[in-house]
């Protein structure tokens, strides 16, 4: 899949807001589909209670990025 603009966050905090709880959220597009900030603050409050993200925002990873890993 190619990244244009429109697609770029299409997972929004709505979306995630409205995962079970016992959700598993995987990304293996190789491109960010999920909007990371939204998906942080998803992951701490347990909505999905996992997650698998094949790419990030910016390549290699920051320290905020890598908070994803373990939001806890």
């Amino acid at each position: 899949m190619r990244l244009i603009e429109p697609t770029r966050g299409i997972v929004s905090a709505d979306d995630l807001v409205q995962m079970k709880p016992v959700s598993l959220l995987v990304n293996t597009s190789r491109v960010p589909l999920i909007e990371e900030g939204a998906l942080i603050i998803a992951l701490k409050v347990g909505r999905p209670s996992m997650t698998a993200v094949d790419s990030y925002e910016k390549e290699p990873p920051t320290r905020y990025q890598s908070s994803i890993a373990s939001p806890r």
